[in-house]
């Protein structure tokens, strides 16, 4: 009887997962993403990237992803610093900007092929705070470092969660 549940929710799922509309993702290798500048160099004054067209969120949980060389990681608790690989560490402030005007700051949340910032919410009771709202527009990316770094490729990215 557990395995005629079992299979019949597996079927459930199965059947859920792969109709109109839905799409399986294995990872944020398979996330959709739009290349937005290639080469970048980025210091201590704001450097602007102007997207065109405008990013727009298709996702609730959007990402700008920095293709920076020697990445090892984060370098502290709050995810505030990145960690390269020489045991230095780099802060990056970034910023995107809404056709509507408001700025919303971009934290680096995740470390693969690129550093990849995102919204955060500190408020664990208000989690949607990290969230997009999906068909927001951005006319503009706004990044500055406390080193001099040259950014190989800029992109945005969903998760696809």
């Amino acid at each position: 009887m557990k395995r005629l549940a079992l299979f019949s929710l597996t079927v459930f799922v199965f059947a859920c997962l792969s109709g109109p509309g839905c799409r399986v993702q294995t990872g944020p290798e398979d996330a959709p993403l739009r290349t937005v500048a290639g080469k970048v160099g980025v210091g201590p004054e704001w450097v602007e990237i102007d997207p065109v067209p405008p990013l727009e969120a298709t996702s609730r949980f959007q990402f700008i992803g920095l293709r920076i060389p020697d990445v090892a990681g984060t370098a502290d608790d709050r995810r505030e610093t990145i960690r390269l690989r020489d045991g230095s560490q780099l802060r990056i402030d970034l910023e995107i900007v809404g056709t509507d005007g408001n700025v919303t700051r971009l934290y680096p949340n995740g470390f693969a092929e690129r550093v990849e910032f995102g919204k955060r919410t500190e408020n664990r009771t208000r989690p949607e705070e990290a969230e997009f709202r999906v068909g927001s527009k951005f006319s503009k990316i706004r990044l500055r470092s406390d080193k001099v770094i040259e950014i190989q490729e800029v992109v945005w990215m969903e998760s696809g969660f």
